[in-house]
């Protein structure tokens, strides 16, 4: 087989992208996707596209795969395959991996620490490429969600002088399933990378929901941040353990230096010589928030500037923010008489990981008089309960 070029799109090059889809239409690849490309047709997209790159793959005068890169618009740092296709006779012939180590690299090129893709579950045949290529498997209901850190890892000074010698695709030492990914400890989740070449090993974790590096584990040292819970109630201060090992005998200095960010205050500064083992605590405070954290967006972090043995990085573990109590009401009519005496279920929990006593108020107005809207009760920790509130409806409205 002759000599395949990844090669960035071009307007001459339409026509040849559009008969590559339509070689690829209705394919199980596609999921039996049927696809009515033109020369115009691609002409016209292109021409509107956001993308930052179109690659192509080509051989003997003709595109036979290509992979889109542009800006992932459902969250901030993160760059997005948008489409990778690659024609069903040229499968198994490393095309794809080609193309997404390209837009590994551009990401790189760029300075965006992530890059994303999505696809379907039952897509088996790609995952391996994809988790080997540096991606994760989130674990998600709704969609099948990739994310890739090897950018991050990549312009990190503190792993540069390590990756001279070690190549982050050739010495990869993850093991490749095909589930989803995530190291589960106390609700957090850790996607975790690793590298050995002749002995020198490293390890990192990053976290999942706050999209950071947060333990490295090489051969001279380790250090990971570990926070106490995932889920932290706003209005109160929670802690911080930074967990630092000297493996090797030499000198390790270490400085760390809080970062607030979005609604977490973080003041906090130290530094210390470690000669065997030691545990830095810090204390950090998480402000009010008014909407629910998205799913889809990378959570505020707890994260500080780390500096081991003059080298700098930043350390992150993200948390997600619980209003102090959750309140639902549940309805099993929605339409109801005047003047007669209703009943609804109203649903509350206690977010704190403590028992708390709570009240709060049920207000009547024009069109529905509650009443026993004054609530008083004692939770204890996480603890859930439903209870009955009665109304009329005094006249007709919403």
């Amino acid at each position: 087989m002759s000599k395949i070029k990844i090669i960035q799109y071009e307007p001459k090059y339409a026509k040849e992208l559009a008969d590559s889809w339509s070689r690829s239409s209705g394919q199980p690849g596609w999921n039996g996707e049927v696809f009515n490309d033109t020369e115009e047709s691609v002409l016209k997209r292109e021409e509107k596209s956001s993308n930052f790159n179109h690659y192509l793959a080509r051989i003997d005068g003709k595109v036979v795969g290509s992979c889109s890169l542009s800006e992932y618009k459902e969250d901030s740092g993160a760059l997005y395959i948008g489409m990778l296709n690659v024609e069903p006779e040229y499968m198994g012939k490393k095309i794809g991996k080609m193309l997404v180590l390209r837009s590994v690299d551009r990401t790189i090129e760029l300075g965006y620490p992530r890059l994303d893709l999505f696809t379907w579950g039952g897509n088996t045949k790609a995952m391996p490429l994809y988790k080997k290529c540096g991606f994760f498997w989130e674990e998600m209901d709704r969609a099948t969600h990739l994310m890739d850190f090897i950018p991050s890892v990549m312009q990190e000074d503190i792993f540069k002088e390590y990756f001279k010698e070690v190549h982050w695709y050739d010495d990869s030492k993850r093991v490749i399933e095909i589930v989803p990914d995530g190291r589960k400890e106390n609700k957090f989740e850790y996607y975790t990378y690793t590298w050995e070449k002749e002995g020198n090993k490293l390890e990192i974790d990053y976290e999942r929901r706050g999209r950071g590096l947060r333990r490295i584990d090489c051969n001279d040292y380790s250090i990971e941040a570990v926070v106490e819970n995932l889920e932290l109630v706003f209005g109160s201060n929670y802690k911080i353990k930074y967990i630092v090992k000297n493996k090797s005998g030499k000198d390790l200095n270490i400085s760390f230096k809080g970062m607030n960010d979005e609604n977490i205050d973080f003041n906090f500064e130290e530094n210390s010589k470690v000669e065997n083992e030691k545990t830095f605590e810090g204390e950090f405070f998480v402000g009010k928030i008014d909407t629910p954290q998205n799913i889809w967006k990378t959570y505020p972090t707890v994260k500080s500037e780390v500096v081991i043995n003059g080298i700098k990085t930043i350390l992150k573990v993200g948390v997600e923010t619980k209003i102090p109590l959750s309140l639902s009401a549940r309805f099993e009519e929605k339409v109801d008489t005047k003047g007669v005496v209703s009943k609804f279920q109203m649903d509350i929990k206690n977010n704190f990981d403590k028992s708390a006593k709570f009240n709060f108020s049920l207000p009547s107005d024009d069109v529905v008089e509650i009443l026993n809207g004054e609530i008083d009760i004692d939770l204890k920790s996480r603890e859930k309960i439903s209870f009955e509130i009665e109304y009329k409806v005094k006249k007709a409205g919403v």
